[in-house]
């Protein structure tokens, strides 16, 4: 085969196998997405699969990428009748375990994005662990009116250190 054709067609085929699975150390992810958002937002979500393929706890602490300021782990509680999304300082993902990030649970918001997000594009973000390494996710813009996935029943977490912050529901 004409080697002129061969290179380009290798990086479209791996680029194709990026959005899938990223594998760091002993992590690798999975489904990794980014929610487009209605103009004049600079804040959204991003969902993704981490599974800890190692012999001990993975502590994820962040990320960060191009497109946002900010990168930071959050979780939504049900406290009092209402929902709330708090702060995750750190979150161990044991060995073994696959952690959902999803509507209604942990994800990922990217703060002070740098432009629109338009459905259809890729972006990349840095997963960011304490002892595990940092492992590069491809994610892909999904529309807000895209039907979400089914939210999934989560694993009970104990003795993570949790940062309290604060609710979204509580502005003034």
């Amino acid at each position: 085969m004409n080697n002129r054709l061969t290179y380009p067609l290798l990086v479209a085929f791996s680029a194709a196998f990026t959005c899938l699975t990223t594998v760091a150390g002993e992590l690798s992810v999975t489904n990794a997405t980014v929610r487009a958002m209605p103009p004049g937002q600079t804040t959204t979500a991003a969902y993704l699969s981490v599974t800890n393929g190692g012999d001990k706890a993975c502590v994820l602490v962040g990320g960060r990428t191009a497109i946002a300021g900010k990168v930071a782990i959050h979780q939504h509680q049900h406290s009092d009748g209402m929902m709330k999304m708090r702060p995750v300082a750190s979150l161990a993902v044991e060995p073994d375990e696959t952690l959902v990030f999803q509507p209604g649970g942990y994800h990922l918001m990217l703060f002070d994005l740098q432009a629109p997000l338009m459905p259809g594009e890729t972006h990349s973000i840095t997963l960011v662990s304490e002892n595990c390494g940092e492992a590069l996710v491809t994610a892909e813009v999904q529309s807000l009116l895209q039907k979400s996935a089914p939210i999934t029943p989560m694993k009970h977490h104990a003795g993570h250190n949790m940062h309290s912050g604060h609710s979204t529901g509580d502005r003034k």
